[in-house]
């Protein structure tokens, strides 16, 4: 219906009456008049009143019904509270107001004023608008599970028609409904089904423009006549560049594929329960097709794609010293958070905004969890958190440590991806924070029916751990704030438990904490590989390049050594001569090597450690570490006894060297030496005995080979050999 006020005003707009359906141009003088409707409750109390807000609800509803009634069928005359201009006007771009039942145009129903609503000085945000249309839109009549009816409500209008299009189609309807039926348990997943309803619409409008036919369905497309126009579609629609064979958007071409062979399947569903064999058929042919061609012409230049994007593109982690920059003010910031929240009661909402975003990001860092699984964290969640030593059994098989740990933690359980149930550790900071909230929850403004801990003032949703963190990390000062995400703290967590060479039953306990399987945990949360290549790869490729390669022979990565005077040496820098005879093996009495020392250092700073948690009243050691004290004690004894036997050993030590590691030369042992060890005393190496000194003089003498090595290190080399010729080949 539209108006016209060309030669002045018109009053022909009529109501329909909510009690008879009856189209009348006077509808108070309907109600008086007509016997019917004196004695209905809402007539009764407006006669008594003459309020107008009771007339006005009750013509709104009318119309309402009238137009409910219009868009089901399709066909007759919608009635909105302000007619259009034009007459061509959109019926789909008017919804009712959910609480007055009046009908407004889309763009027009944020001003709309209602007078049920409750009277309050706070300007209209946008979300509110949105929130309007979207429930507006799910008054309407739909024909589906009330999933569905959600999604499409949230289905925004676009200037191409996607929106518009996904509604009136009916196989997109039941792909939504497919979705629905596999995510529908969680609303949070509505806006994944909406955008992937909108992949296939734009492939669909693409086709359209492409065959210049306005009238195509989603299920015309499953016809294997049009699969090239299908393929083309795609392609036009991910941005695929046809001189370089690249997409602008290879992801999209990826999922449209998926989603079309979801799409083939439902309708060869639909043939085979009507019994339409030419349905099935077509549909059986177009999904060969599907198998056959796809990955050629589509998915294969995409993930080329993918993977030229990804490559010399550098991974950067967070920075230590900003992330306990970050940690040391969300601190600070939870503590005020507390304090202005209890005195400031006049200001609670803003107060109780500030502490939950607060909380939220800290939970984040301190666990290093996903932002969408802490955001999601639920009251019922909340209530069953309880202390780390509550119901644990087999404490006694744990270090003191540990113990005073469980005790001072807490741990809650939460849903994380793929329904996979993920522990969460708070502190006791944390936990009072998270009662706080709780308690004050009604007082702020949050709805009854919001089940979220972190719950959005005014909606049934939650606040987006995301956004606080992004927004916390630039407040914080960090140098690099833009690496302070969550995905890039956990990738941190992982490169740090690499460094940490982990056993495999703890890298599954990380694993399992971090909410993922223990594949992906060492295929994405781990060093990058540019970092591995730089520290690891090198050594053997230097090795090799040396020319020596027994000393690589049953090595690990980390096993390979390189030393300055040993495996970066390219030449021998001794000269053949007999001073080098009386140069004993001065690496006997090395007191200490380079992993010895990282292990004194380490004992150090646990020995620090251990101080000042002493002075705060814990127990800080654990077992393995007091094991790790023990050993570096003997190993400084053992040090400090070689450094007495050191000038007893070396008789003859040319002045141009000097018996310090610093300039101690180290010669690996040649393929044929170690050949003439093991021509003359394979016996003993047998027999698994060491030879006297007596004989393997006997055998420098009779070998020219050997006449730079002497007995003690030709001993050695036999003494090694028979340690670990288990699992590493020295011959």
């Amino acid at each position: 219906m539209c108006t016209d006020n060309t030669n002045g005003r018109k009053y022909n707009k009529g109501t329909y009456c909510p009690f008879c359906q009856r189209y009348v141009m006077k509808f108070p003088r309907h109600l008086r008049e007509f016997k019917a409707h004196k004695n209905e409750p809402q007539v009764v109390e407006w006669l008594a009143t003459q309020d107008n807000k009771l007339l006005t609800k009750m013509r709104n509803y009318g119309n309402f019904l009238h137009n409910a009634e219009v868009l089901k069928n399709k066909e007759g005359v919608l009635i909105p509270v302000y007619r259009p201009n034009k007459k061509d006007a959109d019926c789909d771009k008017y919804v009712p107001c959910n609480t007055c039942y009046g009908f407004f145009a889309k763009r027009d129903l944020w001003k709309h004023s209602c007078v049920f609503d409750e009277k309050t000085d706070e300007p209209v945000r946008k979300r509110m608008r949105r929130n309007r249309v979207k429930a507006g839109k799910m008054m309407l009549p739909f024909e589906g599970s009330e999933a569905v009816r959600a999604i499409f409500a949230g289905l925004r209008d676009d200037e191409e028609g996607v929106g518009s299009f996904i509604k009136n189609d009916p196989l997109m309807k039941k792909l939504a409904d497919k979705f629905a039926l596999k995510l529908g348990h969680d609303s949070e997943q509505y806006n994944h089904i909406r955008n992937k309803l909108r992949e296939v619409g734009r492939m669909v409008l693409q086709y359209r423009r492409k065959t210049k036919n306005s009238t195509t369905s989603l299920a015309d497309l499953i016809d294997p006549s049009k699969f090239r126009d299908v393929v083309e579609a795609t392609r036009t629609v991910a941005g695929f560049d046809g001189k370089r064979h690249l997409y602008v958007t290879p992801s999209l071409a990826l999922k449209l594929g998926h989603t079309m062979k979801k799409v083939c399947n439902i309708l060869l569903a639909e043939g085979i329960m009507a019994g339409d064999k030419v349905l099935e058929d077509r549909c059986n042919n177009f999904s060969k097709l599907l198998d056959m061609n796809w990955h050629e012409q589509v998915s294969s230049h995409a993930l080329r794609t993918l993977t030229q994007n990804k490559r010399n593109n550098p991974q950067f982690l967070p920075i230590t010293t900003d992330i306990q920059t970050l940690a040391s003010f969300l601190k600070k910031e939870m503590k005020h958070g507390k304090q202005n929240l209890l005195s400031d009661p006049s200001n609670i909402q803003q107060h109780w905004k500030h502490l939950s975003e607060v909380t939220l990001t800290l939970l984040l860092v301190f666990n290093r969890k996903r932002s969408g699984e802490v955001s999601k964290m639920r009251v019922e969640d909340l209530h069953k958190c309880r202390k780390g030593s509550e119901g644990l059994t087999l404490l006694e098989g744990l270090s003191k440590w540990e113990q005073e740990l469980c005790k001072m933690l807490w741990r809650i359980e939460i849903v994380g991806k793929k329904g996979r149930t993920v522990p969460m550790l708070l502190t006791e900071v944390m936990k009072d924070s998270l009662d706080l909230l709780n308690h004050n929850r009604e007082k702020a403004g949050v709805l009854d029916d919001n089940k979220f801990v972190f719950a959005m003032l005014h909606s049934n949703g939650h606040i987006r751990g995301c956004d606080t963190l992004r927004k916390h990390a630039d407040l914080c000062g960090a140098s690099r704030p833009e690496f302070l995400r969550s995905t890039r703290l956990r990738k941190h967590i992982g490169t740090v438990s690499q460094l940490m060479n982990l056993e495999r039953n703890e890298e599954d306990i990380l694993a399992k904490f971090l909410g993922h399987d223990i594949h992906v945990h060492r295929e994405y949360y781990r060093l990058p590989d540019e970092t591995l290549q730089l520290a690891k790869v090198s050594k053997v490729l230097l090795q090799l390049d040396s020319g020596d390669l027994s000393c690589l022979s049953g090595k690990g990565l980390d096993d390979i050594q390189l030393d300055k005077g040993e495996e970066v040496i390219l030449e021998d820098p001794l000269e053949p001569n007999d001073d080098n005879e009386n140069i004993a093996d001065v690496s006997g009495c090395s007191p200490t090597t380079s992993s010895e020392e990282k292990v004194i250092e380490y004992t150090q700073d646990l020995q620090k450690t251990r101080r000042k948690l002493q002075k705060r009243g814990c127990s800080p050691t654990t077992s393995a570490e007091e094991k790790v004290i023990e050993y570096t004690q003997d190993l400084q004894k053992t040090r400090r006894k070689l450094q007495k036997r050191g000038p007893k050993r070396v008789k003859a030590v040319p002045e141009k060297l000097s018996t310090g590691k610093r300039n101690q030369i180290k010669r690996p042992w040649t393929p044929d030496e170690k050949a003439a060890v093991h021509e003359t005393f394979h016996r003993e190496i047998f027999q698994n005995r060491l030879p006297g000194k007596g004989v393997i003089q006997q055998c420098l003498n009779k070998k020219a080979v050997l006449h730079k090595r002497t007995w003690t290190q030709v001993k050695d080399f036999i003494r090694n050999y028979l340690k670990y010729k288990g699992n590493k080949g020295f011959l």
